[in-house]
């Protein structure tokens, strides 16, 4: 593609690099809203977490895509990130508090090569959006849209919220069996 924009002027190429993707079906953090949800195992935090790790929502990056491919901006080069500035360890708390018990482990950097998602958890980069969006649908970030995210993760997953009611007599051991 690059080799025949030098010849062609009617095509044109360029290169755009996405922070952690999420919203919707959360593919590249599922195993952390999983994790969270069944509250059979703690996210891990990788290392001390204090690594900045730029992310998108994937409508906004949608819209970045659409923008440089039909305005064609001088650049070459485009990062697809919001305004967030969040840290690993930022990121693995909200999920953790906001859909299981808020919980989460440390986990040394060397004993933890072969999690899931090692690579985009462990990255510490900060860039900025070039070019900039008019209309955002998660300007602010993961942290800041948390709300919106669950409840699109919920929607696309299908998951419903199940309430159960318990009933006996006193001292039947419901407040003791309602706390597990």
């Amino acid at each position: 593609c690059l080799a025949l924009h030098n010849h062609n002027s009617n095509i044109y190429s360029y290169v755009v690099s996405a922070g952690l993707i999420y919203g919707l079906g959360e593919n590249q953090l599922f195993n952390y809203f999983k994790k969270a949800l069944e509250q059979a195992e703690k996210i891990k935090v990788f290392g001390t977490g204090a690594n900045k790790i730029p992310t998108i929502h994937i409508e906004d990056l949608c819209s970045l895509v659409y923008k440089v491919a039909f305005e064609h901006p001088v650049e070459k080069y485009h990062f697809a990130v919001d305004h967030s500035e969040i840290t690993q360890k930022d990121l693995v708390e909200c999920v953790a508090k906001n859909l299981g018990n808020g919980e989460f482990d440390i986990v040394p950097v060397e004993q933890a090569f072969l999690e899931t998602n090692y690579d985009l958890m462990t990255l510490n980069l900060t860039v900025e959006n070039k070019p900039e969006l008019e209309e955002w649908k998660c300007k602010e970030g993961f942290l800041e849209n948390i709300d919106n995210v669950i409840s699109e993760f919920n929607t696309y997953r299908g998951l419903k919220p199940n309430k159960i009611m318990i009933i006996g007599p006193p001292c039947s051991g419901k407040s003791k069996f309602s706390e597990k």
